[in-house]
């Protein structure tokens, strides 16, 4: 079951468009789409979608994503779900999401997530312009390629499967509005055994076009994400070892994201 959140009255029509709702190479697929009228927040909308769902696994995409262009609308699901069938261990799986271009002169390979990471305890995630040339500074297009385990997956463009949620339960409940909700989550899962992988199954994603604007609007909302980053902090003090994406028992794998061999290999 897909699911989609949206604030703003009529985004529903574009999010239909973009997803191809309706056409016949998207009838396989499902979706809720559905208006937080009463602005619950991003993960909390996510709850509410998948508690209405129960026994179904979710994929959650957001009202300012898209496929890529020039790919068949439904391609991107039909590849992460084969994602889920050759990695069954996997408990969250990702999709690499790309920053749609601003203008014509604007580069149209910029990464706008990744895969999340907790260098040092830090909330961040890999993203930035592709590289083009060897020793460039940009994000290694190889890494774009792989299947990787990674400390956290932001939740857009994510499987999640019941038994994660299950296992999991709802959102922590000290945590307010939105933000820092993704990375608790996939803690949470990781903690009981579950990993989260970062797969090259790529969507557009126009970041945070309905949130900002929010927060400009109701300055309250934007105070929140410190304290939600306070709390994650004092949450995870004592679990380092949920920082790197490592397997505990693979001591030859170096730093906070780990590729993985093509389950085909």
């Amino acid at each position: 079951m897909v699911i989609c959140p949206y604030l703003h009255d009529g985004e529903d029509v574009s999010v239909r468009e973009a997803f191809g709702v309706g056409l016949a190479a998207t009838r396989h697929i499902e979706f809720d789409i559905w208006q937080d009228v009463h602005c619950l927040g991003p993960e909390r909308a996510f709850q509410f979608l998948w508690d209405r769902h129960p026994g179904r696994d979710v994929v959650i995409v957001h009202s300012d994503m898209r496929p890529m262009p020039g790919r068949p609308p439904g391609s991107w699901y039909d590849e992460l779900l084969d994602y889920t069938r050759r990695f069954p261990e996997a408990g969250i799986l990702a999709c690499n999401l790309y920053s749609p271009p601003r203008d014509e002169e604007s580069p149209t390979s910029v990464v706008q997530c990744a895969g999340g990471t907790l260098d040092g305890g830090v909330i961040s995630h890999i993203n930035g312009r592709v590289a083009s040339t060897a020793g460039d500074p940009g994000v290694d297009p190889a890494l774009l390629t792989q299947v990787r385990r990674v400390p956290w997956a932001t939740f857009g463009g994510v499987y999640i499967r019941r038994a994660v949620i299950d296992a999991c339960g709802p959102f922590d409940d000290r945590y307010q509005w939105a933000y820092v909700m993704d990375a608790d989550y996939c803690l949470e899962a990781r903690a009981r055994g579950f990993e989260v992988l970062q797969v090259p199954v790529a969507l557009q994603h126009d970041e945070s076009r309905t949130t900002k604007p929010l927060m400009e609007a109701r300055p309250d909302l934007a105070s929140h994400i410190q304290g939600n980053t306070d709390l994650f902090h004092d949450k995870w003090r004592g679990r380092h070892d949920l920082f790197s994406a490592t397997a505990p028992d693979d001591a030859s794998a170096k730093g906070e994201v780990q590729a993985l061999p093509s389950a085909h290999d």
